[in-house]
């Protein structure tokens, strides 16, 4: 019998030593741009929420502005809204100015003395008559019935929404709208005021009623364009020049000629 050929064994492969360590880069490397992609989306993400006006957050307050409105009795009107750092509605109700917080939901009355003691509105004679915001939306103008003058019976103002600050722009015998702006009117004088809340013309014998508000009130808030600037031209001192006048010339007198004289030769002639 033959003997049976031994079977033949396979030979395992044998494995290199740099394949986990390319395993192992290859792994970290994918890490680290997972990790890079992460930070780049976040900080993407953290410069959107940084943004004073975002589109979302602005959207998110005029639905809780709205929801606002909504609870507020019929006779109420709107003035303003803002949905910025310092989200609030401001309206008028029983002749008086309200403000709501956006984020706390406080709804308070303005009190104007607060910003300016000389600011007193008559409540029992009407109050507050209109409110409507300055064409920039930085100021609110309120037309009164007011009780701090005891010559003229109507006050024009201009609040301030950050700062709760009141500026006096006149009291008057009326103020009425004219176009974007006001015009106070008393006995022979009239004071107007333009659509930023800025004395523009003072006609008449009208007394500032707040100096310290006046001053400041009269420099205008609007940005203006600057004229361009004319080169100085240094004036060089100019020496002054004494003209001596020369005195007039005499004509020359025609000069006569003398006759020669004769000369005495020793004859004379006598008288026949």
């Amino acid at each position: 019998m033959a003997p049976v050929p031994p079977t033949p064994q396979q030979q395992q492969p044998k494995k290199s030593k740099l394949t986990p360590l390319i395993v192992g880069l290859l792994a970290a490397l994918a890490v680290a741009v997972i990790v890079m992609l992460i930070l780049t989306l976040t900080s993407k993400g953290g410069n959107t929420e940084s943004e004073p006006e975002s589109v979302s957050t602005n959207l998110a307050m005029e639905h809780t502005l709205d929801s606002i409105k909504a609870t507020l009795p019929v006779a109420a009107e709107e003035v303003i809204r803002y949905t910025n750092d310092k989200p609030a509605l401001f309206y008028l109700y029983d002749n008086r100015l309200h403000r709501i917080d956006g984020n706390t939901l406080d709804d308070e009355i303005i009190d104007f003395q607060e910003g300016n003691s000389k600011a007193k509105i008559d409540y029992r004679n009407g109050g507050i008559i209109t409110a409507k915001p300055t064409k920039d939306d930085r100021y609110l103008f309120v037309h009164a019935n007011s009780s701090g003058d005891d010559d003229h019976k109507e006050m024009l103002c201009r609040y301030d929404v950050k700062t709760g600050r009141v500026n006096i722009l006149g009291f008057g015998n009326s103020v009425s709208e004219n176009g974007s702006g006001y015009v106070i009117r008393g006995d022979g004088w009239e004071k107007r005021v333009d659509a930023y809340g800025n004395i523009v013309g003072d006609r008449g014998t009208g007394e500032a009623d707040d100096d310290e508000a006046s001053d400041e009130v009269k420099q205008s808030d609007k940005p203006r364009t600057s004229q361009p600037s004319r080169p100085r031209v240094e004036e060089t001192p100019q020496t002054e020049v004494i003209t001596v006048q020369p005195e007039p010339v005499k004509p020359a007198e025609p000069q006569v000629q003398q006759q020669p004289q004769q000369q005495n030769t020793g004859f004379h002639l006598e008288e026949i």
